[in-house]
């Protein structure tokens, strides 16, 4: 009866301590993780961080959350990588990490499903876990906007950062038709010069609702076909896909600001200059030298 009592309680111990330890990382090589992914047939997930970065601590106590390293630790293969480490440069390279932290969802051959660069909580990282992985239809993220629609006016849009183009099964093409006249309307996808302007804007406010950071690539393949930014409906759209602020959209929102002031309110642009300011001032990487940070202060000020 003691012995049972006492394999009980070891038992009882070793449960506790792996739950409270929460998602099991290991440092490695991306070329080491996905070797482990081919050879488990799993999926990779990867946190990046660094040691400055305090938005990473938080993350770190979501990670520590029962179902969520349960379901990880089964089912994936993951990564935590200090970007300050000479292994970040081949996942910097490769995945274009610039904010943190930025988590990354591959599959087995390191090709991106979907990347993050905001916080989330234990229960929406589950849930994109699971959709990714085939056990959940629909992937609910309760901190992500509602996507705005064309006409309507929306807060700069910072949910995701394109890292490379997502292999998923809503990236192929996409083709509608007319079968009462047998005409193919829209291809989703197919190269800008073949589809009229207002074809890619649609597309690019569809590929929002997608959440899989395919939105970025659609828009500035929009604006590719627009010689003139200075319209009503490109200040929208601009204004619509700002995703941080070392880009040609921010550059161009704050040397014509007061035109996006008029459009859309400066309460509105002074808030948007402001998130995608303090984004970069806390989870840039690498990080802006003090000439930067006052030009950025500047912005704000």
């Amino acid at each position: 009866m003691q012995c049972r009592f006492l394999f009980l309680s070891l038992l009882l111990i070793t449960t506790t301590s792996l739950w409270g330890q929460g998602v099991v990382f290991s440092e490695v090589s991306l070329q080491t993780a996905i070797n482990l992914a081919q050879e488990q047939d799993k999926k990779i997930f990867i946190d990046t961080y660094a040691s400055y970065c305090k938005p990473c601590k938080k993350l770190n106590i979501e990670f520590k959350d029962r179902a969520l390293a349960k379901y990880l630790n089964q089912n994936y293969i993951r990564v935590k990588v200090n970007m300050e480490s000479e292994k970040a440069d081949d996942y910097r390279n490769k995945y274009s990490i610039v904010f943190l932290p930025t988590m990354l969802f591959l599959d087995s051959h390191g090709n991106v499903n979907m990347a993050i660069d905001h916080l989330l909580s234990a229960n929406e990282i589950l849930a994109i876990a699971k959709h990714l992985n085939g056990d959940n239809k629909k992937p609910a993220v309760a901190s992500a906007p509602p996507p705005p629609a064309p006409s309507q006016q929306a807060p700069a849009s910072y949910n995701t950062t394109p890292t490379t183009q997502p292999k998923t099964a809503r990236s192929a093409a996409t083709v509608v038709t007319d079968e009462s006249e047998g005409k193919i309307l829209y291809v989703m996808g197919q190269d800008g010069g073949e589809l009229p302007p207002e074809i890619l804007r649609e597309e690019a406010y569809f590929r929002m609702q997608l959440m899989d950071g395919s939105h970025h690539a659609a828009a500035t393949k929009y604006l590719e076909t627009q010689e003139d930014w200075s319209t009503d409906v490109n200040i929208q759209f601009i204004h619509d896909f700002l995703n941080d602020a070392r880009s040609d959209k921010f550059e161009y929102l704050i040397a014509n600001r007061s035109a996006f002031e008029t459009l859309l309110g400066k309460p509105r642009i002074a808030q948007s200059i402001k998130i995608l300011v303090n984004k970069e001032l806390e989870r840039a990487f690498p990080r802006p030298d003090e000439e930067r940070v006052a030009l950025l202060n500047s912005y704000v000020n």
